[in-house]
């Protein structure tokens, strides 16, 4: 699930809107790719319309009943660019949750500079 692998799933469609911690969000539903094992049937995720930021992604079974959630609790912004701060995640029908805090953020070095010939 702290993959995030979800996010790059192709075929999405928008199904709604919300509001998310008091962000105008739309709802894009994503099918698992073929091929790909998941504990999921599909995805739901609310993004912000503004930030273009994930804000909750919920796991669905193949009847659509969510089987874990995920929300954001808080962002941050490094170097121009927003992050999870704080997220928790919860499975159902449990009532447990783990939250987890990104405390440090770091952006890969950019390529060495290949010498012309």
């Amino acid at each position: 699930d702290l993959t995030l692998s979800f996010l790059w799933w192709r075929g999405g469609r928008i199904t709604g809107q919300d509001t998310v911690r008091g962000r105008d969000c739309v709802i894009i539903e994503v099918p698992v790719p073929p091929g790909e094992t998941s504990a999921y049937a599909s995805a739901r995720l609310w993004v912000d319309r503004r930030l273009f930021m994930l804000l909750q992604a919920e796991g669905l079974d193949d009847e659509g009943t969510p089987v874990r959630r995920l929300w954001v609790r808080s962002l941050k912004k490094v170097d121009e660019m927003w992050m999870i701060k704080d997220m928790e995640v919860q499975a159902y029908p449990a009532v447990h949750r783990t939250k987890v805090t990104v405390r440090e953020v770091e952006s890969p070095a950019s390529p060495a500079a290949e010498p012309v010939s």
